[in-house]
């Protein structure tokens, strides 16, 4: 593994920007086509997702550069807590060639979307949580994180020199926290 970090190390840094631009542009791409697939369809959606179907392109893929850049700010400060250190750049620039795996599937996501399905019933949400077509692209979105996030971990490991169980920590805690919130924001 410290042989991918030093390889990651050396290439160019524009590489990594090139990879989450990659990563945003896709996953605005997968939110208007799920908004197209929903207006098409004559489908009922609830206030998230409209709210989410009338942002602009432009303002998701800033969304998904600044969330980029918030989470690995977090897993950096958590990583500081348990006495690593490393440069945060350093985390910043590697950690961001992980993020093909999401780009990925959010590709594969995108084409499984452009498929031809029949709804059965007009509830968007329902729809989306039902049927299988669109289940799956929306399940390969959310848990492509899965990867990426176990490469943090030993990434930290071994850039900030702390126990594995540490950087284990240091992903798992902002990521817990974040959703956490989320979760009391939505019962208020």
């Amino acid at each position: 593994m410290k042989r991918i970090i030093n390889t990651l190390e050396k290439m160019p840094k524009w590489y990594g920007f090139l990879t989450i631009l990659l990563y945003s542009l896709l996953l605005a791409e997968f939110l208007i086509t799920t908004n197209h697939l929903v207006n098409n369809n004559n489908l009922e959606t609830d206030r998230l997702f409209v709210i989410l179907a009338r942002m602009s392109y432009i303002i998701i893929v800033l969304s998904a550069i600044v969330i980029w850049l918030i989470s690995t700010f977090l897993f950096h400060l958590t990583a500081i807590l348990f006495n690593g250190y490393a440069p945060f750049k350093h985390l910043l620039y590697i950690s961001s060639y992980f993020y093909i795996m999401p780009a990925i599937s959010v590709f594969i996501s995108i084409f499984l979307l452009n498929q031809k399905t029949e709804y059965s019933t007009s509830n968007a949400v329902t729809t989306l949580q039902n049927n299988y077509s669109l289940g799956l692209p929306i399940m390969l979105v959310n848990y492509s994180f899965i990867p990426y996030y176990l490469l943090c971990m030993i990434l930290i490991h071994h850039l900030y020199k702390v126990r594995l169980r540490y950087a284990i920590a240091s992903v798992v805690i902002p990521i817990l926290s974040v959703w956490a919130i989320t979760k009391l924001f939505t019962l208020l």
